[in-house]
């Protein structure tokens, strides 16, 4: 794709903005990969551990006094 996004020939004008959207989405794609959604599940994993440790078991029965 980075030849195809650095041609200057005939026809090169569509090639190169289809080669440029390409790589870009590559890139983008890695990224989120490797940053956004392990973040984004250990957040939920987080959150997940809040609410049961403030939620009452089934062992604890919720008797108001």
């Amino acid at each position: 794709m980075l030849p195809a996004a650095l041609a200057t020939g005939v026809g090169s004008d569509v090639q190169r903005g289809v080669a440029t959207v390409v790589i870009a989405g590559l890139i983008l794609a890695t990224l989120f990969t490797l940053f956004i959604v392990p973040k984004f599940f250990y957040s939920l994993e987080h959150m997940r551990a809040r609410w049961s440790a403030t939620r009452p078991t089934a062992a604890e029965p919720n008797v108001a006094r």
